[in-house]
């Protein structure tokens, strides 16, 4: 396709143009949905398949807010109503329910289209970020297992800077050896 230096040239209607956005959207490893005035799905690319479980045709007349976690649905369906009151795009992370009936972390962003005549709805992003939240939780368990280690140790274990040896962290073992304390 030819380069397009300037953004607001308008994008030419040729065959070509249509089959690279058709190899973009079957190629994406984001989810992208087009949900209708009547919050019901109109169009699902094919990544919802090796996301969330899902055919395409399977989510066609659905709405979207019956797939979130429970504990966010109401939160989920207060800001579609505050997207279509203001028009300004929603940007959150929610939880999905996965066909195999599991919970993915998904970070969705939506706009208002339904005033473009091509669109006609809302349009959704959804980037699935499951692995990044699970290690996230994992690092924290390790961290306070460490600082639990560090704190409770019968040795007086101290943490210094590698600039110039100033104390930063001490831990109980140093205060009760020591008899110097923390503050």
């Amino acid at each position: 396709p030819e380069i397009m230096t300037d953004p607001r040239q308008e994008i030419p209607d040729t065959t070509r143009l249509v089959r690279l956005v058709q190899a973009l959207i079957r190629n994406s490893f984001d989810i992208i949905k087009v949900v209708d005035r009547d919050m019901k799905t109109v169009f699902v690319s094919p990544s919802v398949e090796r996301l969330l479980g899902y055919q395409p045709r399977e989510l066609l007349g659905t709405n979207p807010l019956d797939f979130v976690h429970p504990d966010e649905r109401a939160f989920a369906t207060e800001a579609m109503a505050t997207l279509a009151r203001t028009g300004e795009p929603v940007e959150t992370t929610v939880r999905v329910r996965h066909h195999d009936g599991s919970w993915r972390h998904i970070d969705v962003v939506v706009r208002d289209l339904r005033d473009d005549v091509d669109i006609g709805g809302f349009v959704m992003n959804y980037r699935d970020i499951t692995d990044r939240v699970e290690n996230e939780h994992r690092l924290d368990v390790y961290r306070e297992r460490c600082e639990k280690a560090f704190r409770s140790s019968p040795d007086s274990i101290t943490i210094t800077s590698a600039e110039d040896g100033e104390i930063l962290e001490v831990n109980e073992g140093f205060e009760r050896i020591t008899g110097y304390s923390r503050i």
